[in-house]
């Protein structure tokens, strides 16, 4: 998995950045991509 962040080139976005998200399938050689822009990448709270 990766996550890519950058800016999108289309001019109807004006440039917003965004987030996507990046999946190989090795056994298939594949690759998926997908609209990341709503996840919540706060660092999570471990308690012990």
């Amino acid at each position: 998995m990766l996550l890519l962040r950058g800016t999108y080139p289309q001019p109807h976005m004006a440039g917003r950045s965004g987030l996507e998200l990046c999946v190989y399938d090795a056994s298939r050689r594949q690759v998926r991509l997908g609209d990341a822009d709503r996840l919540n990448l706060q660092p999570a709270v471990l308690r012990r």
